[in-house]
């Protein structure tokens, strides 16, 4: 293990522009996400309830890659926190939380044998303000972290609706000795003046958080800035370190800008592709343009949890959706950097089909895509003929883990349809043709293209245009009998991932892979919910 978050995860319920949206978070859980979604092997230390809400926070965490051995379940419920577009802050319901009666004593050893190996235990500043035996837990874990000689990464991340900031700085700053990396905001930077703890004004970042670093003896202290502008979320941070002694190192003239989809999640993502930074041993700026990049893109998706992986981060999501879209039918299936494009019997027959779900109404398309997903589908197209298309795509994008693909269909208005489909979660989008402009406009929002061609003329014609994946369509009509061809364009066109689609039955699923079609699309004939 790399890494160790400690902290607790609640369910948020969000109501607003797209729906009624129920989704896990917590700001360490947040940045155990983003560091297994970056391919990092990364635990969680907390405490769980019994209860629908902590069933929904384990799978989608497991899902994700993180390790959850050392999760408790307790006999308390578990947290739950409210957001509404009216509300400026979330409204809480953790009080009586599993995770608020966590003690050390719940751990053999007192959590020593849990850090053996370990290089980070990540923390912040929340768990210290939740009750005293999160605060006892807190202290103890960074005890052992320091008598074993691993690294500590402090988020300071103060929620006033848990106390005063100058109370959350008096437990943190006895501490401060014991920690390696302090993570700050702008709000934290105006604290300490106001208070007397430093003497550079707020505004001058760089030089407070340099200032900082200093006074307090610490290795790292890092500080992100954001300003918000026209749904536009422009990012930039600043480090200083001990191993840069008269100046910090800035983003400021290149900051990071996206959508802004959802408000939260986007400091803890930057942390965990900070510590994703530093465990690869990238060089300062190198590490805070990655953090950057990566809590933009995570804030342009719906959610706390990321859905961005390593691939997506270096060479953009619609790369990393095309990779996943090649090789999820495979029996051997990673959704980092070492995957391999070799086609194997798939473990499942649906690990190799985008389902298809088409004319349902949002709540009706939820429950199947669970279903769905159970048995073994990793990827989900909701077609623009359904009720209230983007809604659906947005509800199940939230409800499903984050390493499932979700993609939208029945594109005939590209300028329109893609980057409202993109705003919900999707990540790819097909049509039945090749709607003019779809390659470019879809390439614009950072989705993979997938259109529909009939004939080899039709293929080649929008491969020439830049598609990367097509759709075979229709495939039972136009392209089952003609294997010798398809194998032709295989050969030609070696990158570009040649998707069936149309009529194709489940029990038909085995004789395509055969015939080497990692991927298909099946809609209809899955029998699903009947």
């Amino acid at each position: 293990m790399e890494v160790i978050c400690l902290g607790e995860a609640m369910l948020r319920q969000a109501s607003g522009g797209l729906g009624s949206i129920t989704t896990p978070g917590g700001s360490e859980l947040n940045t155990a996400v983003s560091l297994a979604m970056l391919g990092r092997k990364v635990s969680w230390i907390s405490a769980l309830g019994d209860d629908p809400a902590a069933k929904r926070i384990r799978r989608d965490a497991l899902s994700a890659g993180v390790d959850l051995s050392h999760v408790k379940t307790l006999p308390y419920p578990t947290g739950k926190y409210r957001i509404t577009e009216d509300s400026k802050s979330p409204i809480y319901q953790r009080k009586n939380s599993a995770f608020a009666h966590l003690t050390p004593q719940h751990f053999p050893e007192l959590l020593r044998p849990i850090f053996d190996g370990v290089r980070w235990l990540h923390l912040s500043g929340i768990t210290p303000l939740l009750g005293e035996k999160p605060k006892s837990l807190w202290a103890t874990a960074m005890g052992w972290a320091e008598l074993d000689g691993f690294l500590i990464s402090l988020d300071i991340n103060h929620r006033p609706a848990l106390g005063e900031w100058e109370e959350l700085w008096a437990i943190i700053e006895p501490k401060l000795r014991q920690i390696h990396a302090l993570h700050l905001s702008t709000t934290d930077l105006e604290k300490m003046y106001e208070n007397d703890l430093i003497e550079t004004p707020a505004d001058q970042i760089e030089n407070a958080v340099s200032e900082v670093r200093r006074k307090f003896g610490l290795t790292w202290v890092t500080c992100s800035h954001k300003t918000d502008e026209n749904g536009i979320r422009s990012r930039w941070s600043t480090m200083s370190s001990v191993f840069q002694q008269y100046k910090s190192v800035s983003t400021i003239k290149n900051p990071s800008s996206s959508p802004l989809i959802d408000p939260l999640g986007g400091g803890d993502a930057w942390v965990g592709a900070w510590l994703d930074g530093m465990l690869q041993g990238f060089d300062e700026e190198q590490i805070l343009r990655r953090a950057d990049k990566y809590a933009a893109m995570v804030q342009a998706g719906i959610g706390d949890f990321s859905t961005i992986t390593d691939i997506a981060l270096e060479e953009g999501v619609a790369e990393a959706t095309l990779r996943t879209l090649t090789i999820m039918g495979q029996s051997h299936t990673s959704l980092n950097r070492s995957s391999s494009n070799t086609i194997h019997k798939p473990l499942n027959p649906l690990s190799g089909v985008i389902a298809i779900l088409r004319k349902h109404e949002p709540v009706k398309a939820v429950e199947l895509a669970i279903q769905l997903v159970a048995e073994g589908c990793k990827a989900i197209e909701v077609t623009l003929d359904s009720d209230k298309p983007f809604e659906t795509i947005a509800a199940i994008r939230s409800t499903l883990p984050p390493r499932i693909l979700i993609g939208v269909g029945t594109i005939s208005q590209p300028e329109t349809q893609i980057p409202m489909a993109q705003k919900c979660g999707a990540t790819f989008a097909l049509a039945p043709n090749n709607p003019k402009d779809m390659v470019n406009i879809a390439k614009q929002h950072n989705m993979l293209a997938i259109p529909g061609v009939a004939n080899i003329s039709q293929t080649e014609q929008a491969i020439n245009q830049g598609a990367k994946a097509v759709k075979l369509f229709h495939w039972k009509k136009d392209w089952a009998t003609k294997q010798t061809e398809i194998e032709d364009l295989k050969h030609q066109y070696s990158e570009v991932l040649f998707i069936p689609v149309g009529g194709i039955l489940m029990t038909e699923i085995g004789s395509l892979h055969s015939e080497g079609h990692a991927t298909m699309g099946i809609g209809s004939q899955l029998n699903i919910g009947e």
